[in-house]
């Protein structure tokens, strides 16, 4: 029975799409200093509700 879904190629052509589209995306952030500082707000909240969840 053949294998349903993408061959290696199409999901390493696919994961490399959607990199440039993250690094394109971090690289926008950084160089908006507002939107960097919520995000960095928000990182630093995920991280105490994380320790709050694993009693760290």
């Amino acid at each position: 029975m053949p294998a349903i879904g993408p061959n290696k190629a199409e999901e390493q052509k696919f994961q490399a799409e959607d990199d440039v589209r993250t690094l394109v995306r971090a690289a926008e952030t950084r160089a908006d200093k507002p939107r960097l500082s919520r995000a960095a707000k928000m990182a630093k909240e995920q991280l105490t509700a994380l320790k709050d969840v694993t009693n760290e």
